[in-house]
């Protein structure tokens, strides 16, 4: 299984992609690199995921952020449970919440557990109180 998972800033700045459409984005990283996946992180605005024929995309959670330092290891992390136990959306889901709650906190290290995420993911609100 081929994943690539990077942020849109790190395809502009790593692999020279220039446009703002993350979608455009992801359609060009999955030819050149013939992923079976591209994820691309964005920020304040959530995440998206493309296949080749489907493209998914789900927003970001409302938090204080403390500490952006750790965010990207913890989506990932989210994103391989959630993909790997119900499929693509629900990878874009759990990665955006452990980011989001990893934010929460100083440090590089989530400091949670999966009730936690589990909650934030089946929550009305998109919006973290800790």
């Amino acid at each position: 299984m081929d994943i690539l998972i990077c942020s849109l800033n790190d395809a502009a700045t790593v692999f020279g992609h220039k446009s703002e459409d993350a979608e455009e984005i992801a359609k060009d990283l999955l030819n050149q690199f013939q992923n079976r996946i591209v994820v691309l992180t964005l920020a304040d605005r959530g995440a998206l995921a493309y296949d080749g024929r489907n493209s998914w995309c789900q927003d970001a959670y409302q938090d204080t952020s403390v500490d952006r330092i750790g965010r990207g290891y913890s989506f990932s992390a989210g994103f391989l449970y959630g993909y790997l136990t119900d499929r693509v959306q629900a990878g874009l889901k759990y990665g955006n919440a452990m980011a989001a709650l990893n934010q929460t906190i100083k440090g590089d290290f989530f400091w949670g557990d999966k009730e936690e995420v589990d909650r934030l993911v089946a929550g009305s609100s998109k919006k973290i109180d800790r």
